[in-house]
């Protein structure tokens, strides 16, 4: 039996969060959380980064 930890999983990105960030000018985790709660609708996702980047 070894004494070793398994290694963390490397983070995956996310290209969709990547993509709405520079879309609007906004950070990937304010993207993500834009996802989280908008889904993956386009047009909710689009006017809620939008009202995220007006703050």
């Amino acid at each position: 039996m070894s004494n070793e930890t398994p290694a963390a999983a490397p983070k995956v990105p996310n290209i969709e969060a990547e993509e709405l960030a520079a879309k609007h000018n906004i950070s990937v985790e304010e993207a993500e959380a834009v996802i989280d709660d908008q889904g993956h609708d386009r047009g909710a996702k689009d006017f809620a980064a939008q009202e995220k980047k007006d703050e």
